[in-house]
């Protein structure tokens, strides 16, 4: 989608506003409620790591779950963005909430298609 001229001046001082973290206007976090054998689940993905060269990330967990998987998302989003990702494959992430996450290298659940840090909420 293209952004009309006489739009770019407030978006460029929303951007800069120091109110608004840069993560925040170079990503887009996204939230599907899931269906079919994922009945009951939630996923929230991140959408623009990847054009820094980095992973974007994908967090799945229970309905009940949604908020923390909110706070998650964008903990881990801006962690990414601003220190690049140092959660390995294979690991667990325990957030500061003292939840567990299952840390897992994979393709994205939604497009475009691209390589995402999945964390899956441990149970």
């Amino acid at each position: 989608m293209l952004t009309p001229l006489d739009q770019l001046p407030g978006l460029l001082e929303y951007a800069r506003s120091p109110a608004q973290p840069m993560w925040r206007t170079c990503t887009h976090i996204r939230g599907f409620a899931l269906a079919g054998e994922n009945e009951g689940m939630f996923l929230f993905d991140s959408v623009g790591l990847h054009a820094f060269g980095l992973p974007d990330v994908q967090v799945i967990a229970p309905a009940a779950e949604e908020a923390a998987a909110r706070a998650t998302i964008d903990l881990i989003t801006q962690r990414i963005f601003n220190t690049g990702c140092d959660l390995p494959h294979g690991t667990e992430f325990t957030a500061s909430d003292s939840r567990v996450w299952r840390v897992n290298y994979t393709r994205s659940a939604f497009v475009p298609d691209r390589e995402v840090v999945q964390l899956a909420l441990k149970t």
